[in-house]
């Protein structure tokens, strides 16, 4: 088995592709926990919380792959 060597860089970016991974399944959580708004709001016309609203959206920016980890 050959060895595999990594240099600093790969290691940072290693660390940065898991960080994003992380950010990706807090986010995906994060709209499953406040999917029952959508539906409320579908349902009955209440409306969301806008710094939900807002929320929301950054999650999908993280989800797609976007810096905004707000």
């Amino acid at each position: 088995m050959p060895l595999i060597v990594k240099t600093a860089e790969d290691l940072a970016a290693d660390a940065e592709a898991a960080q994003r991974a992380r950010d990706a399944i807090a986010a995906r959580r994060f709209l499953a926990d406040t999917d029952w708004m959508v539906i409320r709001a579908t349902e009955t016309g209440k409306p969301m919380p806008e710094d939900v609203a807002a929320q929301r959206e950054a999650a999908r920016r993280a989800i797609a792959g976007g810096t905004d980890r707000s």
